[in-house]
């Protein structure tokens, strides 16, 4: 017997996404399955939005995060099973049976992947899209971390962990699969579970979601916790596209003085060529050569500046450190 469910599905100035959210949800959920909006004090008509589909609605006094909102969530839930689902997220009609019978079959929690396909048509939401999927889709399926985009999670092993910490704002999702995994949860990636995301990105929003909401936030996670899954965005094909990246940037810098250089940042290109094949295949296959011509230096970029993301991660890691440190001396 499928056990109840409590669908949380935080919301801040949503209500261009919410109702689909919402008629996508209702339309697939089990019958007997909970809904709860955490309005995120919201400008807009978020929670009067959310009203009209007659579910439970809590709105926070104040913009806490989505973190925050989760938890205010899950403390309200009375389903066995929990299933977060983010305002700007569209289910298909199988997301929800497949993602939940991954729990009855014994997991502790589950996630998916976006679809291949994005409501967006501009160069940036399509990449930070095919980009998401072609990691999920080469994801561990025993997974090391969690994702709340489409995710669910056991109620009683997430309030065990303490829920999401409030006080990231990034990444917050992994930190918590992280800290299931140390009580011992087995977290399922079904690459087919999959959901319609429905955000926008112009470039530079791309930019900036990656270095500061992935590799600076990421690196301060795998700091924390000392340690990085070799998964999803720190694979070992993610790891060595870095070193590729910043290989090539400083044999151009050398090139003009050593011949050696020019060799070896042609064969640094070369590599991250190969090495990210898989990726240029997909973005050939649904998006054509034009889009391809613009992911291959893209990609390149965002390897960069993720490396980048890192080093400065684990620069302002080592201030906090040295700061706490600092200040137990002086006490």
């Amino acid at each position: 017997m499928t056990p109840r469910v409590s669908i949380i599905i935080p919301a801040y100035n949503a209500s261009t996404t919410l109702d689909r959210c919402l008629a996508q949800l209702q339309a697939h959920a089990p019958p007997d399955a909970e809904f709860i909006v955490v309005d995120d004090h919201s400008s807009d008509a978020t929670a009067a939005l959310a009203r009209r589909h007659q579910v439970q609605v809590i709105t926070n006094p104040g913009p806490r995060g989505p973190s925050a909102a989760r938890n205010a969530g899950a403390q309200a839930a009375q389903g066995e099973v929990l299933v977060f689902v983010d305002a700007d997220v569209y289910v298909l009609p199988d997301t929800l049976p497949r993602l939940l019978r991954h729990l009855e079959q014994g997991a502790s929690a589950a996630f998916g992947s976006y679809t291949r396909e994005t409501v967006h048509q501009n160069f940036a939401s399509q990449f930070k899209n095919l980009q998401f999927y072609f990691l999920h889709q080469h994801g561990r399926t025993d997974a090391a971390t969690f994702w709340a985009g489409c995710g669910a999670v056991r109620r009683d092993l997430f309030l065990a962990t303490g829920g999401f910490d409030p006080e990231r704002r990034y990444m917050e999702d992994a930190d918590l699969g992280m800290r299931l995994k140390q009580l011992g949860a087995r977290i399922v990636l079904d690459p087919l579970v999959q959901a319609t995301h429905a955000k926008g990105y112009s470039w530079w929003e791309l930019v900036r979601s990656d270095f500061v909401g992935r590799a600076l936030a990421y690196t301060e996670l795998i700091l924390d916790h000392s340690q990085m899954p070799n998964d999803l965005s720190t694979s070992r094909r993610a790891k060595v596209s870095v070193a590729l990246a910043w290989l090539l940037v400083l044999c151009l810098i050398l090139a003009p003085w050593l011949a050696v250089a020019r060799w070896a940042a042609l064969l640094a290109a070369i590599d991250f060529l190969v090495v990210n094949f898989a990726f240029w295949q997909l973005a050939y296959r649904h998006r054509g050569a034009g889009f391809l011509l613009l992911a291959i230096p893209q990609f390149w970029l965002f390897h960069f500046y993720s490396g980048l993301g890192f080093l400065w991660g684990v620069y302002r890691h080592w201030r906090r450190r040295r700061a706490a440190h600092l200040l137990g001396q002086g006490h």
